[in-house]
């Protein structure tokens, strides 16, 4: 089976074998092959293209998971059910090539990482810089380690201190990446976006 990517702005399109488009609902240049794999699997146990088409074309993500929510001026990009270093510079790397006027990343915590906790989290400085973001707000205790960015950016050792920022100095007009893992529960900050 072959089917190659058209555009991920943000969301994914692409062109399948039979020069059928799909335009799905996924956010970002990652999840091409989880749908290519989903198409592939579904032409295996012999799945009508149209039907399999149809299924890709309507699933909407929820629960955080790369969940698109507009919000006043504001397209967010509520990713906060989970994050490890992969996950993150992908979803850094899928806001940058997005043609927004304003992209903000508001990024908290990555657990479980143990010993390697620190390294990955001044990581997360580098991808913001190389990936054409304006603005970061950083919460949490672990990623302040990321706060040395050549970005714009602030950093919150609590949710409450961001909540408290983000009441003062709403944002508009922007596009959000929320993301963090998920025992720090980051999505209460979009009630304040």
């Amino acid at each position: 089976y072959h089917c190659e990517m058209i555009s991920a702005d943000p969301f994914l399109k692409l062109r399948t074998e039979k020069d059928e488009l799909i335009q799905t609902q996924l956010i970002g240049a990652y999840n091409f092959e989880n749908v290519a794999a989903a198409l592939c699997i579904g032409k295996y146990f012999n799945v009508d293209s149209a039907q399999a088409k149809r299924a890709v074309e309507r699933y909407t993500p929820e629960n955080m998971r790369s969940q698109l929510v507009k919000k006043g001026t504001n397209t967010i990009i509520l990713d906060a059910y989970n994050a490890n270093p992969s996950s993150m510079e992908v979803a850094l790397v899928s806001l940058g090539q997005m043609k927004a006027a304003k992209k903000i990343a508001i990024i908290g915590d990555m657990y479980e990482l143990e010993g390697e906790s620190e390294a990955e989290h001044k990581k997360v400085a580098k991808w913001v810089v190389d990936n054409d973001i304006d603005e970061v707000l950083l919460c949490g205790e672990l990623i302040k380690a990321a706060a040395q960015s050549r970005v714009p950016s602030h950093y919150f050792s609590t949710k409450e201190a961001l909540i408290n920022y983000l009441k003062k100095n709403p944002i508009k007009g922007a596009t959000i990446l929320v993301k963090a893992s998920r025992g720090m529960a980051l999505e209460s900050v979009v009630d304040h976006l």
